[in-house]
């Protein structure tokens, strides 16, 4: 029988990942997504260890070819997340 990875994705709405993204993101990834817009698609899982994975999706809507940007996080401390979660 095949072991699945326990992750349980976290309820979170726009305006906190964003507040969430401005805490996880260095200062040049954020310059690199000043134009783009976060999605819907972005989220926050919680890992049966206890960290979060959280996935910023960016896609930039006006540009001639629009394009799409994504990070993904791995093993982000539950203090990480509680003040990002108090920044918003």
């Amino acid at each position: 029988m095949s072991r699945r990875r326990s992750t349980w994705r976290v309820c979170a709405t726009l305006h906190q990942m964003r507040a969430i993204a401005a805490k996880v993101l260095d200062e040049r990834q954020n310059a690199l997504t000043h134009e783009y817009e976060l999605t819907a698609s972005s989220g926050i899982w919680r890992r049966a260890n206890g960290t979060f994975t959280v996935k910023l999706v960016y896609r930039n809507r006006h540009a001639d070819r629009p394009a799409t940007v994504s990070f993904t996080i791995r093993n982000v401390s539950h203090h990480a997340m509680l003040s990002a979660g108090q920044a918003g």
